[in-house]
């Protein structure tokens, strides 16, 4: 299914990606990998304490189509063409499950391929497997979470929706599309609620539905879209992807996303072969 509203064709690498990204969701390999939740609380994500156990081909298969996707955009991924032959896959995927920057890095510099390019692209690796998790687990959010990162992956949000008539806020997550409530008026990063710290930047389009929230006190900022009801997950990274002059009203007036995750939730990767059991009839 093609990521509809991307039309730029700066934009089109990362267009392609996130289609590779809907077409794998929903593969039955990554339902089969959802393991139990972890047992959350303290504000631990569900994801953190969990063993997860996906099918080595599954993840083979799905490395390779990601990057050979890159490669053949040529966006600035392409330099991983051929990696996946060469990588331990687990290693790369559980870095992106635990939001490790550094071992990204680390594993860049072992593959001989531009640390940007694979910071890049290893983010996409574990989605399919994170919205199965954030499918199966969505009754165990807890409704009071409150807090500024995800409550199933732990990732800071990536977006927010004010939505509906009443125009609640709902921080939304990108990686696994997870949606948990916030109040207005309070910084998703550091919390603050100061008024005085706090400021709303609209471009210069003037469309009141499409801003930017940003922290005076942590230098923080997340978009905010206005919208009658929830987006899809697929279509969180989208509306990010496409809303670039978002960031550009943040950048230029020295407002950041942050550079490290919310959390890092504990998790294990093991990877087994799938075996298909077969039945001898008896005469």
């Amino acid at each position: 299914m093609p990521a509809p509203g991307v039309a730029d064709p700066a934009t089109r690498p990362w267009q392609l990606l996130l289609e590779a990204v809907e077409r794998e969701t929903g593969a039955p390999p990554w339902s089969r990998a959802v393991p139990a939740p972890g047992p959350g609380g303290d504000g631990r994500p569900l994801l953190d304490g969990v063993t997860i156990r996906l099918e080595s081909h599954a993840l083979r298969r799905w490395t390779e189509r990601l990057l050979d996707t890159a490669a053949g955009s040529g966006g600035p991924a392409a330099t991983l063409a051929g990696a996946a032959a060469r990588a331990d896959l687990r290693a790369p995927l559980h870095a992106a499950l635990s939001g490790d920057a550094e071992r990204v890095r680390a594993l860049a510099e072992q593959a001989g391929s531009d640390h940007g390019a694979l910071a890049a692209v290893a983010p996409l690796l574990p989605v399919p497997l994170l919205r199965a998790c954030a499918a199966a687990w969505a009754a165990r959010v807890p409704p009071d979470w409150g807090r500024g990162h995800c409550p199933v992956c732990g990732a800071w949000p990536t977006l927010a929706e004010a939505r509906g008539l009443e125009r609640t806020r709902q921080l939304r997550c990108g990686p696994c599309g997870a949606d948990w409530h916030m109040q207005w008026l309070t910084c998703p990063y550091c919390h603050t609620s100061d008024h005085d710290r706090l400021r709303v930047l609209v471009p210069t389009t003037g469309r009141e539905t499409r801003k930017v929230e940003a922290c005076g006190a942590c230098g923080g900022y997340v978009k905010t879209f206005t919208t009658l009801t929830a987006r899809a997950p697929a279509a969180v990274m989208v509306e990010d992807l496409t809303s670039v002059e978002l960031d550009v009203v943040a950048l230029e007036r020295g407002y950041h996303r942050p550079r490290r995750r919310a959390v890092t939730p504990d998790v294990r990767v093991v990877l087994h072969e799938r075996r298909a059991w077969g039945f001898l009839a008896r005469r």
